[in-house]
């Protein structure tokens, strides 16, 4: 059971790490930073890096 929540973190991670990306090179592009959107960019970023060490912490325990 904990390899299926390691390889789901890892798989959530990387959705979250492209969303990220690409709302930030959209940003980018559009010249736009505004305050609302920096913020959930963030949050998105932290919330990628969370699930991959959640991944690795999982690997780790097995």
């Amino acid at each position: 059971m904990e390899i299926l929540y390691s390889i789901v973190s890892a798989l959530l991670g990387l959705v979250l790490i492209l969303v990220f990306f690409v709302d930030f090179i959209s940003m980018i592009n559009t010249g736009v930073f505004s305050r609302k959107q920096l913020i959930i960019c963030i949050i998105k970023l932290i919330a990628a890096l969370l699930l991959f060490h959640a991944h690795f912490e999982f690997d780790i325990l097995d």
